[in-house]
């Protein structure tokens, strides 16, 4: 005897065994051979199970285990699925299994291109599916101020505002001096080694701050010069079809 959870969803119905297993059934009748602690329905091509070590998966629609690795998973929305990390923080991953940069103390699913997250810095945000934040100019100069970090999560069409982008690294700059000085004012004169320490954590932390600043600054250029090959080879395009005419 089988009872079957819910509506069909992608051609396939959530079902319990009457040994309290869960499993899938298509239109047809035809039971999938896997078997699961809890099971929910099909979206975006994959069902959310719980397998019987406790651990969270996904499965396509031929029964194969996908991202079997997290302690809560929840549905595939907009090709993005929210899950917990075993700090307690939240994440997404696509349908690939790779994951966004960004870990946040909560995140709401996607929809509509968007999930609304909340930061570390106690702000709530909204995150698109390239992991940028959307914040106003205004905000992002705030934002910087508690957190320069964030500065990898500026979408790339922040890059064009010379004056934003003046205003960003300014902010930048008195960050790292400030840290620099607050650390000399403790060190002594090299007799304590405890702020010796301190000093070389927080110079590690301004490398840190420079190291992402670079790499982002690298993919902004990245990505122009791509959209540039782009619109270049779509003219072509355009160009080879007017001449065949």
């Amino acid at each position: 005897m089988i009872q079957i959870i819910g509506d069909y969803k992608e051609g396939f119905a959530v079902v319990r065994l009457a040994n309290g297993d869960y499993t899938f059934i298509d239109s047809k009748g035809n039971l999938q051979n896997g078997r699961y602690k809890w099971a929910d329905s099909y979206s975006d091509g994959l069902a959310r199970v719980r397998k019987f070590n406790g651990k969270f998966a996904f499965i396509d629609k031929e029964g194969k285990i996908h991202n079997e690795k997290y302690r809560f998973v929840d549905s595939y929305h907009d090709g993005f699925a929210r899950i917990r990390l075993d700090d307690g923080k939240y994440a997404f991953i696509d349908k690939f299994g790779n994951m966004q940069n960004g870990k946040y103390i909560y995140a709401d699913s996607y929809n509509n291109g968007f999930a609304c997250v909340f930061l570390e810095i106690g702000k709530k945000a909204r995150v698109d599916k390239f992991g940028n934040l959307d914040f106003s100019e205004r905000e992002w100069m705030e934002v910087i101020k508690q957190d320069p970090s964030l500065y990898e999560f500026i979408p790339p069409e922040k890059f064009d505002n010379q004056k934003f982008m003046d205003n960003i690294n300014h902010i930048l700059l008195k960050k790292i001096n400030k840290i620099k000085k607050d650390d000399i004012k403790n060190i002594d004169n090299g007799k304590n080694e405890n702020s010796s320490k301190g000093f070389n954590k927080s110079y590690d932390n301004c490398k840190e701050i420079l190291k992402i600043v670079k790499k982002k600054n690298q993919a902004v250029v990245q990505a122009k010069e791509n959209m540039a090959k782009l619109v270049d080879n779509t003219q072509q395009l355009f160009e080879m079809e007017e001449t065949e005419r």
